[in-house]
């Protein structure tokens, strides 16, 4: 019996090998085929790989955009409404009938909303970088050199050069006898630059020149006169009782040799300059070259000589052809032309030009408007900005309806249940939560950055204005 037993097993081993081994080619294939088809079954419910619902906002916004999004939302975000409903529509549309493809009963909540995101995601990163990009930048308010004041620190705008020089010069020619308003233009421009004078500050070195005072109107004693160019007060601090008697001591005379004063005042504030000095030549005179020199070249050439200097230039009661030839001199020398009529002019533009310039930094500001072109930009940016805000807050919430529709058709369509829905809508949540917590912040302290840069730029303005005393 034994014997018999183990015969029968051996021959059901046999016949087992003898089938395997005789099955086809096309048997094999096919059985290959079902083994696949049941891994990929299996796996199925792993296609939308769960991501962690724990990331702060900043990793979801750097989320690349669904694939249904990319393919059809991008070119009709900007259009007008019936596009942007057809093209959300055909995302929709497009991923159901993607997902109905896929094995998803055994999907979880954390897998459903990857999945969705990963076809119906917005693009974040493009439409938040506007925001996250805004440059507070107050283009208005210009120093005269072309840089934004906001560029400029307050150190910088507090340095004043380690020394500055200052040259006046007088025309003294026989023009300057002539009565205005019954006052002579000579003793207007004296008083004028004696005011000026006798407001710079303590540490300023300040030189008198004039010319055209020897001789006279004559001909005859035009070599003479346009010889006659002097220092009466040598480059030194400001002294009242000294600076008057250089003011006493000359008189309108003769011809007019401008190109020759600049010249001699450019040379001797060149003996008296380092790197760090800031040079001024001032100028009062009511005719054109008469001696045959080329102001514009001297003008030019005291630009020329490596040292900082300005010529500006005031026209006392000039005639057409003398406005023309002063103001291209000023050009030429980097600095401001004024034309004045009578005294009364002259004094004003003397303390208020040429105050201005030897302010405290030399440049120019104006004090009139300031705060309200700062109140009126600040403003104007802060409305940019929260339109670029509400341009991304618009995109957020085109997605949350995106998706939220699709959750609905897959409710109706009983590919999920009502507690699926509520599971994949509270991670959803979590996300948009999480999105706008980091947006909104970014947002809010652009917002108080354009303010706060306001202000600061207001004190400075202040400070700027008690300095200049305008």
């Amino acid at each position: 019996m034994k014997i018999l037993r183990s015969l029968a097993c051996l021959c059901f081993l046999l016949t087992a090998c003898q089938s395997d081994s005789s099955s086809t080619p096309e048997e094999q294939e096919q059985e290959q085929t079902t083994n696949t088809q049941a891994e990929s079954s299996s796996n199925e419910a792993q296609t939308a790989e769960a991501i962690s619902f724990e990331k702060d906002g900043e990793a979801f916004i750097h989320n690349e955009a669904g694939e249904m999004y990319k393919s059809y939302v991008p070119e009709s975000e900007s259009a007008d409404q019936d596009d942007s409903e057809q093209a959300t529509e055909l995302a929709i549309s497009d991923y159901i009938e993607e997902v109905q493809t896929k094995d998803t009963e055994e999907w979880t909540a954390e897998q459903w909303a990857t999945s969705l995101l990963n076809g119906l995601r917005a693009n974040y990163d493009q439409a938040f970088s506007p925001v996250q990009d805004f440059k507070v930048t107050y283009e208005s308010l210009k120093l005269p050199d072309g840089r934004l004041l906001q560029d400029v620190t307050e150190e910088e705008l507090n340095n004043r050069p380690d020394k500055v020089n200052v040259a006046m010069l007088i025309d003294s020619s026989g023009s300057m006898k002539k009565e205005i308003n019954s006052e002579k233009k000579m003793t207007a421009a004296k008083e004028a630059v004696q005011s000026f004078a006798s407001e710079l500050p303590e540490d300023v070195q300040a030189s008198l020149y004039v010319f055209g005072h020897k001789g006279s109107e004559k001909e005859q004693d035009k070599d003479v006169s346009c010889k006659s160019i002097e220092s009466v007060y040598p480059l030194s601090t400001y002294n009242n009782d000294t600076f008057t008697d250089s003011m006493d001591s000359f008189s309108a005379k003769g011809w007019t040799p401008l190109a020759g004063a600049i010249q001699q005042a450019t040379s001797d504030l060149k003996e008296n300059s380092t790197d760090e000095t800031k040079n001024f030549i001032y100028i009062v005179s009511d005719g054109k070259e008469t001696c045959g020199g080329n102001p514009v070249e001297a003008a030019k050439g005291a630009t020329n000589q490596g040292m900082d200097v300005e010529v500006h230039i005031i026209g006392f009661q000039v005639d057409t052809e003398a406005n023309q030839q002063l103001k291209e001199v000023a050009e030429a020398g980097g600095g401001a032309y004024t034309s004045v009529d009578n005294p009364q002019q002259l004094d004003e533009e003397v303390m208020k030009s040429w105050k201005e310039t030897i302010s405290k930094t030399t440049w120019r500001f104006w004090s009139a408007g300031n705060h309200n072109n700062l109140n009126w930009d600040s403003v104007g940016m802060s409305t940019d900005l929260r339109n670029l805000y509400a341009n991304f807050q618009s995109v957020k919430d085109q997605e949350f309806w995106r998706i939220n529709n699709t959750l609905d058709r897959l409710l109706e369509k009983e590919i999920i249940t009502f507690e699926q829905k509520g599971e994949i809508q509270d991670l959803l949540k979590k996300r948009k939560e999480a999105i706008t917590e980091y947006t909104s912040a970014i947002y809010d302290e652009k917002d108080k950055e354009i303010f706060d840069e306001a202000d600061r730029l207001k004190e400075m303005i202040d400070k700027i204005t008690e300095d200049l005393d305008l």
